[in-house]
């Protein structure tokens, strides 16, 4: 199928409550929903995989229970990186298990050749900044690539309407290849 034809079809997936995010490779569409993940081939929609739950053992995932944190997932080849609350668990495409690492950050990972991208927040002279930093193989950190000032200080005022998708304080980047984007 043309990806014109792909987009011009509505396919229900009735098998979904209350997806979290979405990922598409040229043959998968990846959908997690809090503590599992749902993956479906692309040229037929029919499911492929679902695998994971809510927990903190091997192969489980580590969610916070108000929805702050959900799963988010890179996929790189053949490789998923699934971060959870402190964990980052790798899987093959198909769902298989591979391994895991537990992090000390609440960093999202993405794939970037051998190495790894990671978003979290720091604090230096009572200022609180989002950062994007290099990590080795093991998430080690090598060095910090990109910093900006969080959207959010203690005993400033800031607007909550701004803290939706709408809020340009935010740190979006990607990576791509071996390059990485950041906003700003």
């Amino acid at each position: 199928l043309s990806s014109l034809q792909l987009a011009a079809r509505v396919v229900p997936l009735p098998d979904l409550l209350d997806p979290d995010a979405i990922k598409v490779d040229n043959r998968h569409i990846y959908i997690t929903e809090r503590g599992s993940i749902n993956i479906y081939s692309i040229i037929d929609f029919k499911s492929v995989a679902k695998f994971g739950k809510m927990g903190e053992g091997p192969k489980e995932f580590k969610v916070n229970p108000a929805g702050v944190s959900r799963l988010q997932i890179d996929i790189r080849g053949d490789t998923m990186l699934v971060n959870s609350m402190n964990r980052v668990t790798f899987f093959t495409t198909t769902g298989k298990y591979v391994n895991e690492f537990q992090v000390n950050s609440g960093a999202y990972f993405k794939i970037l050749g051998n190495r790894y991208t990671g978003y979290t927040t720091s604090m230096e002279n009572k200022i609180v900044y989002a950062d994007v930093n290099l990590y080795d193989s093991a998430f080690k950190k090598l060095k910090q690539i990109f910093r900006k000032e969080y959207y959010v200080q203690a005993n400033k005022k800031f607007d909550l309407i701004k803290l939706g998708y709408g809020n340009t304080a935010r740190v979006v980047y990607s990576v791509y290849g071996e390059k990485i984007f950041a906003e700003g």
